[in-house]
């Protein structure tokens, strides 16, 4: 298999993107067999003694969110040496193969899209295929309309 990732951050002052395409190319014939995980994983440093939220764009928390489909899926947290919440929204683009993609969302509240949970994919050989996914960061509580609008701003591209 051929990989090539292409990123691109853009500083907005009060949040940053981060985008990326990600394509994989069959060099021969692949199956990507069904597993709770896969592809692109956002890990905060999460602590039990602090907690944090996940929210997805159809309104379900952690444990709900495991393993469901949704636009996006958007983490905060209050991290070690500063004040206040951070957060980190993933939104999956509708281009991409099976959107909307269910999400791994761990004890540890890390996220991931994956399509292997829903089941199998094939890759033939010198078939490709490419995902793209942004990246919203911001501080402070997560703003579900901000995400939404962030997610339909990415959609449009």
């Amino acid at each position: 298999m051929e990989e090539t990732q292409t990123w691109r951050l853009c500083d907005a002052g009060a949040h940053c993107e981060l985008e990326l395409d990600w394509t994989l190319r069959g060099l021969r014939a692949i199956t990507f067999g069904q597993y709770p995980y896969g592809g692109l994983f956002v890990h905060m440093p999460y602590r039990a003694e602090v907690g944090g939220t996940v929210r997805t764009s159809e309104g379900m928390g952690f444990p709900q969110a495991e393993g469901q489909p949704a636009r996006w899926v958007a983490l905060c947290m209050p991290l070690p040496g500063r004040r206040g919440k951070a957060g980190v929204a993933m939104l999956d683009h509708p281009g991409n193969p099976g959107h909307p993609v269910p999400w791994r969302v761990d004890h540890q509240l890390g996220i991931a899209p994956s399509r292997c949970i829903g089941g199998a994919w094939h890759l033939r050989e010198g078939e490709s295929t490419t995902s793209c996914y942004r990246l919203y960061l911001s501080c402070g509580a997560t703003d579900p309309q901000a995400v939404e609008a962030q997610w339909r701003a990415f959609a449009a591209t």
